[in-house]
């Protein structure tokens, strides 16, 4: 599970740097105007972001949809199949970079991670119970954060060669091992829901969502933990727009991928030490509850 989250976010941080020079930078020098209404490149790529929103929705109801009718391996194996294509089908489009093919790449890779992190927390949750996962889920979070390290690493130190066609052809590479790993925890973990589904879980795909949001909404804890995630993405696009356009009046060209590759890899180098020196002391000496405050009073502060 180590492997197999690891690898997942190594993929994300290999292309997101990639995906971001490649929007900004096609339109850091005239924008674009859209019904009248002038954007430069950072707010052509918060609107990315807007309609990333969306895309998330529909990508929340297939899953549901399609969920309740597969295996749990065999789901992973299904999305992964289907983004396998999708960075064989760019690995020949990318290389004349049409606004069209850049506009898609930068939704695909946000799709990316939205498919493959819920399939392998659905794989990972029917995988063990709840000391299982008192066990491993830390272990799993810091093969998350060293991905997201080793990801942004490989392309700042390799950007000259990071292409965009042969980015998408190592992320191929990448959900093949994927696969493989996926295929080999079938066989290997005793999953704890029935292989057939039952009535319960042949709901709807919109169904299953709203049940979802009663769940969450129900509860003070899944609701809190909501409130953080959903602070957490408003903190970081206003960052993120910032820091995009900061570094669009000093860089451009080639460099962008250099530059936002190298910025990504400090900061995940940062949460790498964080999660292995900090972390597990914060939730040992102080708690659970007192350490999930952390982001919001460290947003607040920040702003």
């Amino acid at each position: 599970m180590f492997s197999y989250f690891f690898l997942i976010i190594s993929t994300y941080w290999i292309i997101k740097p990639i995906k971001k020079a490649l929007l900004v930078g096609y339109y850091q020098a005239a924008g674009l105007t859209v019904l009248g209404l002038h954007l430069n490149a950072a707010q052509l790529e918060l609107v990315a972001k807007e309609i990333n929103m969306f895309i998330a929705l529909i990508a929340a109801l297939f899953f549901a949809k399609i969920a309740s009718h597969f295996k749990r391996e065999r789901l992973a194996l299904l999305i992964i199949a289907f983004f396998l294509f999708g960075f064989t089908l760019f690995a020949l489009l990318l290389s004349n970079t049409e606004p069209l093919t850049i506009w898609l790449f930068y939704l695909y890779g946000d799709l990316f991670v939205t498919l493959m992190v819920a399939s392998f927390f659905a794989f990972l949750n029917d995988s063990g119970d709840v000391y299982t996962a008192y066990r491993v889920y830390g272990l799993i979070v810091l093969g998350g954060v060293m991905g997201g390290f080793f990801g942004s690493a490989v392309v700042a130190g390799y950007a000259g060669k990071f292409e965009p066609p042969l980015a998408s052809i190592i992320c191929s590479g990448l959900l093949i091992v994927i696969a493989i790993i996926v295929w080999r925890l079938g066989k290997s973990v005793k999953l704890l829901f029935p292989t057939e589904p039952s009535e319960t879980t042949t709901a709807c795909g919109y169904k299953t969502l709203l049940y979802g949001l009663r769940d969450i909404i129900g509860s003070p804890y899944l609701l809190g933990i909501a409130s953080i995630v959903g602070l957490y993405e408003i903190v970081s696009s206003i960052m993120d727009y910032q820091f995009t356009s900061t570094v669009l009046h000093f860089v451009s060209g080639e460099q962008l991928k250099v530059y936002f590759a190298s910025v990504y890899s400090f900061t995940n180098f940062i949460s790498l030490m964080l999660q292995l020196f900090l972390t597990r002391l914060i939730m040992t000496h102080i708690g659970v509850d007192i350490a999930l405050l952390f982001l919001p009073v460290t947003a607040i502060a920040g702003e």
